[in-house]
């Protein structure tokens, strides 16, 4: 509701992570990155956690942009 909100992003982001860390969630890692990366578009991921995406991109296969 709230697209703006960068925290809730983050929160997001974090909560996907956790879930596509288990077998049969129904999230994968791809779900993982894109939210990271649609964070990394619009100017919202902290340098801090581009390690994340970079990370989110090997565990689903993809080769960084």
């Amino acid at each position: 509701r709230d697209p703006d909100n960068t925290e809730w992003q983050r929160d997001l982001s974090v909560s996907l992570w956790k879930l596509a860390s288990f077998d049969n969630s129904g999230v994968d890692w791809g779900d993982v990155a894109d939210a990271l990366e649609a964070m990394d578009r619009n100017g919202v991921l902290r340098p801090v956690d581009r390690q994340y995406l970079d990370e989110a991109w090997r565990r689903a296969g993809r080769s960084e942009n």
